[in-house]
């Protein structure tokens, strides 16, 4: 393609080729936004290779709550072709901009139910192919061939909240696409009326990148969480009531998905 600015000036472009990158296949992408200072979308969608998805929306979407549903397999192509371009597993894990009150985007990628790659982009900072592929999967979920609402507390996900591990002092802060994940995950584990030796407490931090009203004042959740225990894979949810449910993923999510690095130890801070 050329451009003309006068009859001297041309400016030619050229368009680019992308070799499909075999040790970037994934079969899940999770995409999550914060939200800023404004009215940025804050939404979290996973996406299966086969067009199966998960949605929340927090807040300025067309759909607040949970949802699932399922994309046409055209579209499907297309988020997972635009994310192959980036070449997701040769590039930074993170990306940040020098100014303030700016969306932060994490995408988290999936391979056999293990985690392979995630990245956390503040402000649209990474690579131009990496901005190009958000702008389908943000927008999926209108796109939808099916889409259908979910329970809000099942499992049980406060709004505007990230997971976090904490053992003694050492402390692992999941970024808000795998919070998500992990939810995912507890959407699809069994329900056990079982005991287990709790190894890490497992909380919430809040969304600091999101400073204005809450979005989601007027839904409700039936039981308020006092704590949460967890072995990896066993989660016991306790409740204001007395009452608590425990979720079985049939696999220890921490084992499989981070190393011991990753943990942090709060008291040399």
């Amino acid at each position: 393609l050329t451009l003309s600015d006068n009859d001297t000036t041309f400016s030619d472009f050229i368009r680019l080729e992308y070799e499909h990158v075999k040790s970037n296949e994934y079969d899940q992408i999770i995409f999550s936004k914060s939200g800023c200072f404004g009215y940025c979308p804050i939404l979290d969608f996973s996406l299966n290779k086969d067009g199966s998805f998960y949605f929340h929306g927090e807040g300025y979407t067309d759909f607040l709550g949970f949802y699932e549903g399922q994309l046409s397999e055209r579209l499907t192509k297309l988020i997972f072709s635009k994310f192959h371009r980036v070449n997701i597993l040769n590039i930074k894990n993170d990306f940040r901009a020098g100014h303030s009150d700016d969306e932060t985007i994490t995408t988290t990628f999936v391979k056999d139910g293990k985690i392979v790659k995630s990245i956390f982009d503040y402000a649209r900072s990474g690579p131009k192919e990496l901005f190009w592929a958000y702008i389908p999967i943000e927008n999926a979920y209108k796109n939808a061939m099916e889409i259908d609402s979910l329970l809000p507390d099942e499992p049980f996900y406060p709004q505007l909240h990230y997971y976090k591990f904490m053992k003694d002092t050492l402390t692992l802060e999941l970024i808000k696409s795998e919070s998500f994940y992990l939810w995912s995950e507890l959407k699809n584990s069994v329900k056990r009326d079982t005991s287990f030796t709790s190894t890490y407490r497992l909380w919430f931090r809040g969304n600091y990148t999101y400073w204005g009203p809450d979005p989601n004042k007027d839904r409700k959740h039936e039981k308020q969480i006092l704590s949460i225990d967890s072995d990896g894979q066993f989660y016991e949810f306790h409740f204001e009531n007395a009452s608590s449910v425990t979720y079985d993923l049939g696999y220890d999510f921490i084992e499989r998905n981070f190393k011991v690095t990753k943990f942090k130890d709060v008291s040399k801070k």
